[in-house]
């Protein structure tokens, strides 16, 4: 690459980046594991969607109560698992509006060649709760951040008297975001009418708000005035309560009949329609390994920048916005050493909402988790609320599998959906139809249906995804969740599903060419249909978790996951692939606060999996340490050791890193990470050393 490209690089590609932008998302670029980050935020949730490269299955994850650290295991499938990991450690560099959901930091760690953590970090400790696409490559988290602490000033009760536990409250607040993030904001008036059935709680003032404000976004001005006017006579004195005022003063000037001869509403009285609002990052990866005997080598040399954008607009009668998120990765090694420069593009839409009619209209590249959309998709999302809670949705365009490329042709779809909400007060019930086409020949046609039920301490998420063209069943998935008294929360899922996901065109996997047209040169469409079933294997996993509250510091977590994979058939000239031994996972993580200054947090994790022919066992100590209100510090450490009994050869790995955090204001953020591996295998013949290090720096911003 020449000086001149380079400069290029450096200076064009972000100024094209951020004339392109249009979105309040986050994301990762360059990543071999993780293809994406993005969060959309209000208020005070936020809804961050972590896109995975290749398919991610759920072993085991802690979530209960409030924490500033989530710790998900993930068992890698599919060409996840045939990868050798480039670096064990991924951190997902993030943009400025990573302020919105609170986050640090978005990490993903390679323990082994089929198993991996996502070490998700926050400022401030939040409520999350979780859910996970049918294709296990998009994990979707809600955000709630740290309301316990607000003041609950004002005299009377603003809400009613029914009892509901804190948890369920909780769910609900989380769920109301997740509406409003949708702009669903029939269903937020729903579900917030509920919250304020409650006893006053620490939720009370921010439901009151959000309801007032669903109510404003919704068209119903009359009802979001008389809301916020509730809130300011029940909670005058609150933290919020000049934001509500704020609100309640533009709705009454900006529809005020002006008198005659007067100027109705100066500019500083009347709030502009226009939001605008975004983030910008730069950093610097470094990887190096050395093995035995051998000069060390750069694997990685990297600056990646990223930038984002949104623009929204409120009119009388329609809303606007427009969002878009987009990477450059420059490789420092060169295109012959490394993984060469390229630019993403990872979310480019523009949406329209006519609130009347309740018609809506997605167009550009973006990402369903439901309706049997398998992910990021170029296309069009439209959906018709007839009657609240009731939604009828269309959705046609072409499936995106690497967001380096553009619009991908050769692969299409359509489909439809109908989202029933709060069937009974209890119940979230959708059904689906999608079919898909791949060069010309049909790739998928699959119905489904999507179950969600929640009480006042149970929740139970079912999903069906069955393929009516090849008659398979291509994935049931049941998770529940369950909050006893004392502290404790009780987990469990099951997990059916085909791996990778049934299509037509897992036909060309292990054959020498890319398109059905070439296969139908030697093989029937029936053959080459068999030939996409003989590729795909069924996977099965059990979980179950439990996590106990033992003191105001101390939270104790355990986890025991199996997991069971058929084999293929050998057919076409590729060959078979034997079914293997079930995996056993088990897990313990103690999870300390306050341990040795105020504020600080730590993890101490004990891990042990059965792979039938390997048994690894694994130590690790997480901790950050706020030195001041804006530098903070976090050192971990990793160790582990593998025996792999087919070979007799076993191993020894210690990994420890340091991370240091400053934030500049509320806007700019730097962080700097080094660590280092060790790596010692032994067999009976000879014995294998190699070292590693990695060097990750860079800033963020948000505007």
């Amino acid at each position: 690459m020449t000086s001149r490209s380079r400069l290029t690089n450096w200076l064009i590609g972000p100024l094209l980046m951020l004339l392109a932008a249009s979105s309040a998302h986050v994301l990762a670029a360059g990543s071999l594991a993780v293809d994406g980050v993005t969060i959309s935020a209000s208020e005070s949730t936020a809804l961050v969607e972590i896109r995975f490269s290749c398919p991610n299955r759920l072993l085991d994850y802690f979530l209960q109560g409030e924490t500033d650290v989530l710790q998900i295991s993930l068992l890698k499938m599919d060409q996840c698992s045939s990868l050798e990991p480039s670096s064990d450690r991924e951190e997902v560099k993030l943009p400025g509006n990573s302020a919105l959901a609170a986050l640090t930091s978005v990490e993903y760690e390679s323990r082994s060649q089929d198993e991996a953590i996502l070490n998700i970090r926050f400022d401030r400790s939040v409520r999350a709760t979780f859910s996970h696409s049918t294709d296990q490559r998009l994990l979707s988290i809600t955000i709630i951040t740290h309301a316990a602490e607000r003041s609950v000033a004002g005299s009377g009760a603003a809400v009613g008297d029914k009892p509901m536990p804190e948890a369920q409250v909780v769910s609900l607040m989380g769920e109301g975001e997740a509406a409003i993030l949708q702009e669903n904001y029939s269903r937020s008036v729903q579900i917030y009418t509920r919250v304020l059935r409650a006893n006053e709680n620490a939720y009370t003032p921010q439901a009151l708000e959000l309801l007032g404000l669903s109510r404003e976004r919704n068209g119903q001005l009359a009802h979001a005035v008389a809301e916020y006017r509730r809130y300011l006579d029940h909670y005058p004195d609150h933290e919020d309560a000049d934001r509500v005022r704020q609100r309640l003063t533009g709705l009454i000037t900006a529809h005020k009949t002006p008198k005659p001869g007067r100027i109705s509403g100066s500019p500083d009285r009347i709030s502009s329609p226009w939001n605008v609002y975004g983030g910008f990052s730069q950093y610097y990866r470094r990887d190096t390994f050395r093995l035995k005997g051998q000069d060390s080598v750069n694997s990685q040399s990297s600056i990646l920048t990223d930038a984002n954008l949104t623009i929204r607009r409120r009119g009388d009668r329609a809303d606007f916005s427009g969002r878009a998120t987009l990477g450059n990765l420059w490789d420092l090694l060169g295109d012959d050493k490394g993984p060469g420069s390229q630019t993403r593009i990872y979310q480019a839409y523009v949406e329209v909402l006519d609130r009347p009619t309740g018609l809506s209209g997605r167009l550009g590249r973006q990402t369903l988790r439901t309706s049997g959309i398998l992910g990021r998709f170029d296309g069009m999302h439209l959906a018709w609320e007839f009657r609240p809670g009731m939604r009828f949705n269309l959705m046609g365009g072409y499936p995106v599998d690497t967001t380096a490329n553009g619009i991908e042709k050769n692969r299409h779809f359509y489909g439809a959906a109908i989202d029933f909400e709060q069937v009974a007060d209890i119940f979230d019930v959708s059904f689906f139809y999608n079919r898909q086409k791949f060069d010309g020949m049909q790739n998928r046609e699959a119905i489904g249906t999507e179950i969600r039920y929640f009480d006042q301490s149970r929740s139970l998420i079912a999903l069906v995804d069955y393929d009516i063209g090849f008659k398979k069943l291509n994935s049931l998935v049941i998770q529940g969740n369950w909050n006893v008294r004392g502290g404790l929360t009780l987990s469990g899922s099951i997990d059916h599903r085909t791996s990778p996901y049934l299509t037509t065109r897992n036909a060309l996997i292990g054959q020498p060419f890319t398109t059905i047209d070439e296969l139908l040169q030697i093989y029937s469409s029936d053959e080459i249909r068999q030939l996409a079933e003989d590729r795909s294997r069924e996977v099965r996993s059990y979980r179950v978790g439990a996590s106990q509250s033992l003191s105001e510091r101390f939270q104790l977590n355990a986890d025991f996951s199996l997991v069971e994979f058929n084999g293929t058939i050998a057919s076409a000239g590729v060959p078979e692939i034997p079914e293997q031994e079930t995996q056993y996972y088990y897990s313990l993580n103690l999870v300390g606060s306050r341990l040795f200054m105020d504020q600080d947090t730590s993890i101490f994790g004990l891990r042990y999996i059965d792979g039938g022919t390997t048994a690894t066992y694994t130590l690790s100590w997480d901790s950050r340490f706020p030195v001041t209100r804006m530098f903070r510090i976090n050192p971990r450490l990793r160790m582990s050791y593998r025996d792999n009994k087919l070979n007799g050869v076993d191993s020894w790995t210690l990994y420890p890193s340091l991370r240091l955090m400053y934030r500049i204001g509320r806007r700019y953020h730097l962080d700097l990470e080094a660590g280092m591996q060790w790596i010692n295998r032994n067999s009976t013949d000879d014995n294998d050393d190699r070292s590693s290090w990695f060097l990750y720096g860079g800033y963020r911003a948000n505007f």
